[in-house]
């Protein structure tokens, strides 16, 4: 589910990016920085997300074989002895770190902060266009 929101959104942005304006010749240096880095970073994303053949492949049969009994014999113990820790120590953990969510969540702020700097320099308002230009290419430092 995570990896289909990362892909919606990150096609989502690609085509926004297509069908984005020219920034005018009297807007600051800035958006025109940003827009750049914005697609050199979706090429990078692009080009690091697995393809789609290899993300549903597992290299290991989760079914057992039909000829083989799947039950454990009776005599020997399926329980693991007492002596033992199932669980994962506490000091560790156990979840893998969500940077997908994070990166993909940077990239569609850094687009929409993009395309509001954008608005600001259609609207004659270089002051607001360079501070969304100077904070996508903030968030976009980060995705590099």
């Amino acid at each position: 589910m995570k990896t289909r929101l990362f892909v919606v959104m990150t096609v989502l942005m690609v085509l926004g990016l297509m069908s984005a304006p020219v920034v005018a010749q009297d807007c600051p240096p800035e958006v025109a920085k940003a827009q750049e880095m914005l697609k050199s970073v979706s090429t990078k994303m692009k080009a690091s997300r697995p393809a789609k053949a290899l993300a549903g492949s597992r290299g290991q049969d989760v079914q057992a074989p039909r000829g083989q009994d799947v039950q454990a014999p009776r005599g020997q113990d399926v329980q693991a002895p007492r002596g033992q820790d199932v669980q994962a120590p506490r000091g560790q953990d156990v979840q893998a770190p969500r940077t997908a969510r994070l990166r993909s969540t940077a990239f569609s702020n850094a687009g929409r902060l993009v395309k509001e700097a954008e608005a600001a320099c259609r609207g004659k308002d270089n002051a607001s266009a360079a501070a969304n230009a100077k904070a996508a290419i903030e968030l976009l430092n980060y995705l590099l």
